[in-house]
Order: C-alpha cells, then structure tokens, then sequence
C-alpha cells in the first residue's frame, strides 16, 4: 500500500513522516518493508538540483516545468513501490497537480489538516509562485484552490493539534499497528468523510472493524 500525505504549506507534513517512521519502528508488521519518503528530497536526488534552484527564475512557465518533473517523480516512485509487501509514506509538496483518475488503486490519499490552515502561514524561505502578491495574500489565494482540490482527492483525512503530536488511538488502528478495538465513541463529520462514494464501504467498514 502507498499512502500520499497531503496538506497546506506548514502543516507538519515532512515532520508527521519523520513520527510515523519512529512509529513503525516500534511496531514492525511481519513481512511488511517500510518506506518513509519525501517527494522534494527525491525529486532533489533525480535532478542533482535544490527545489530552490529549480524555481530560481520567476514566471508560470517554470512552475509549469516543476509540476512536471514532480509528477515524472512521483510516478517513478509508484511503479518502484507497488509491491503487496511495501508499506510506503510518501509526503507531497502542496501544489502538486493531482489526477485522481490517474492514481492507482493501490495508493491512499491522506490529508492532514490544522485548525490553522485557513489563517494563513509566511514562509519567506521557500519559492515563490505569485510574486505579484505579498507571501501572506499568496498563501491566502492558494489556499482556497488547494483546500477545494484536497476535499475532492482524499481518501481519509486527520487534524492535527497544533502543538502535540502524538499518535492517537485511531492513528494507529487506522495503520495496523494497534489491533485492541476502541473503547469509546467516534464521531464522524461531513468533512472526514472521502469525497468519492466509492471509497465510503472501505472508510465504514474500516471503522466498524475498530468496534
């Protein structure tokens, strides 16, 4: 299974990787390889280039050229990892161009999410794509394009507290590494639920099997 971690710019992506690995660590699944990857760093291995350099020219059609390589990237990464055996967590820059008919139906979307999204976040280290607009209103501005587009491709999603974190209990029954069944109640909102009808009999029969 390949799991794809999306979610906004500063929403702990790269760093929610780094915990499941320690997770897993601790949990090893017979028979099962892991492998924790993050989709900027590999696409810096492919082309011996930093994200930075390749977007040191500003204007759409360098972005246009990135987004290709990131989609060559990942793709490669796919074909390499789809064996039943891998257990692969792959994190992805926020303005990947998704596909969804295109994925295969081995791999997982999920979304991380933070209270905080829809306030904003400055990075004054990372590339810029609307250098017409100050980093807040850009952030702002691709916000509300990407949080659409996330809602539409997920399969599963998790907010995250802002501070802690933690493995929660349905974290890691959701993964396999806990098999004891919960012992509370779970509520479920309209906006944890995937947006493809198709995936509800897996995401409810999922959490059924959590009692």
């Amino acid at each position: 299974m390949i799991y794809l971690i999306i979610g906004h710019r500063g929403v702990g992506k790269t760093l929610w990787l780094e915990k499941l690995e320690k997770l897993f660590l601790k949990n090893k699944l017979d028979g099962k390889k892991f492998r924790f990857l993050d989709l900027d760093k590999e696409i810096e291995k492919e082309t011996k280039k930093t994200i930075a350099s390749l977007f040191s020219h500003t204007g759409r059609y360098n972005e246009k050229n990135f987004r290709l390589i990131e989609r060559k990237t990942l793709n490669k990464l796919i074909q390499k990892y789809k064996s039943k055996n891998n257990f692969v967590f792959i994190a992805i820059g926020a303005g990947f161009k998704w596909d969804k008919k295109k994925l295969p139906s081995f791999c997982r979307v999920v979304h991380l999410i933070r209270e905080t999204d829809s306030q904003g976040r400055i990075f004054l280290n990372r590339p810029r794509l609307k250098t017409n607009k100050t980093p807040y209103e850009e952030y702002k501005f691709l916000y509300a394009q990407r949080e659409k587009k996330y809602k539409k491709i997920r399969d599963e999603s998790f907010v995250l507290p802002e501070q802690d974190f933690l493995f929660y209990l349905t974290e890691k029954l959701f993964f396999g590494v806990k098999k004891r069944k919960i012992d509370s109640i779970l509520t479920l909102d309209k906006d944890s639920l995937p947006a493809d009808r198709k995936k509800w009999v897996e995401f409810i029969n999922k959490r059924l099997s959590w009692g």
